[in-house]
């Protein structure tokens, strides 16, 4: 009776194993591979003998063979293994939507309400931050102007605590969604436009306030091109454009941490106490180590290695804080040098071009964002930003009914 059972609810089970991912602005970090392994054991009870997608397999999992690949000449074994696990998404998603369930049509309608669930999850963990900010006691804001208390309440929020980056990361996937739900028309009555028009306020109000640069340029960046690409009504294009333009001059005018760009102090020498100075060390040490093995990396146990090597020579505060790439790009360059970085950018280029031929605008803006926070970010290296990314990518771009 329960077999008979199962069965028939097999849709459904692959259903909720999809839509759980729209929860992950506010699944425990503890837990937030639980999403993956549910979606695992649904497509494996699902699947049926059918005709795998192998070459989309190998092209979206082919970071992952790099990085196997490059174990062979690390000699930090224990350490490229955590690694290895870390990413474990990295594989096993494209095993889910090529291998195990590769006619599996996601519909309109389950994209829909993917989005609308993901930017409520988003909007409660804005208000989860608000609420820690205005209860905790213990935290001086802008304590000597540097220490922004929202950051550190961010980080520090029991069980769902994220590094502002990558919670700026959930809060512009939850825009970009919004802005195309309204492009769409899926938001039809009057009242559930207000309900998701404020939650998608709340969410940005957050973001501004942590002020993550390199995610907040690369989301201004992405909504522009959008409005550019695909509004055809002209006065709106515009507007959209002068309100994202405005918003970023009045960051420049009033925010610290986007006005340090501007200060001539910032480019001299590592500085501390300024963020941009901090990432300029971090880059001028990962091209000189790259520079010296730019063909095949120091592999993925090695590669922190030689940075701190460098860091040694360079700044005693980056060699404390043992910082990494901060660029997704320079990460995989330093890692499995020049054919690592190839065989990403034929990724990202790959699935870009079949958003792009699909006319599939909200799978596009995804990649668009993410290539764009690559420049500043190694999101692959947590799993609040792998888990998250390939979900989006391999689900966005799939077939059936491309757009919502």
């Amino acid at each position: 009776m329960f077999v008979k059972w199962f069965h028939r609810k097999k849709d459904n089970f692959l259903l909720w194993g999809l839509l759980l991912f729209a929860l992950f602005p506010i699944i425990p970090n503890n837990l937030k591979g639980l999403p993956v392994i549910f979606l695992l054991l649904v497509s494996l009870i699902k699947y049926t003998k059918t005709k795998a997608l192998w070459s989309d397999f190998i092209v979206n999992a082919s970071l992952y063979l790099v990085f196997l690949l490059s174990l062979i000449y690390t000699e930090n074994f224990g350490y490229a293994l955590k690694k290895m696990e870390t990413m474990l998404s990295i594989i096993i998603l494209p095993l889910v939507f090529f291998v195990l369930i590769p006619k599996h049509e996601i519909l309109k309608e389950t994209k829909v309400k993917f989005a609308k669930v993901f930017i409520v999850s988003s909007a409660i963990f804005s208000l989860l931050v608000f609420l820690s900010f205005f209860l905790d006691n213990s935290t001086v804001f802008y304590q000597n102007w540097y220490a922004n208390k929202f950051r550190v309440v961010v980080t520090d929020m029991i069980a769902i605590g994220q590094h502002p980056i990558y919670a700026s990361i959930f809060l512009s996937i939850s825009v970009i969604f919004y802005v195309q739900l309204i492009k769409t028309k899926n938001l039809k009555s009057i009242s559930s436009q207000m309900f998701f028009g404020f939650l998608t306020v709340l969410n940005v109000v957050l973001m501004m306030i942590l002020l993550s640069k390199g995610v907040l340029i690369a989301l201004g960046i992405t909504l522009v091109f959008s409005l550019v690409k695909h509004q055809k009504n002209i006065k709106f294009m515009r507007l959209g454009i002068l309100v994202i333009i405005a918003s970023f001059l009045l960051l420049f005018i009033f925010n610290r941490r986007m006005g340090e760009l501007l200060v001539p102090e910032v480019y001299k020498e590592v500085n501390p106490n300024f963020s941009t100075s901090i990432r300029i060390g971090v880059y001028k040490c990962s091209l000189e180590k790259i520079s010296e093995n730019w063909l095949f990396g120091y592999g993925l146990g090695d590669s922190q290695i030689a940075l701190n090597s460098c860091y040694e020579k360079k700044s005693n505060y980056l060699l404390a804080n043992e910082f990494n790439t901060h660029s997704q790009y320079l990460d995989i360059l330093l890692k499995t040098g020049v054919l690592g970085l190839l065989v990403f950018l034929f990724f990202l280029l790959s699935n870009l071009r079949r958003a792009s031929s699909a006319n599939n605008q909200v799978a596009f803006m995804i990649i668009l964002f993410y290539g764009l926070v690559f420049l500043t970010e190694n999101i692959l290296s947590r799993q609040s930003g792998v888990i998250l990314f390939y979900f989006l990518l391999l689900s966005f771009t799939r077939n059936g009914d491309e757009n919502f």
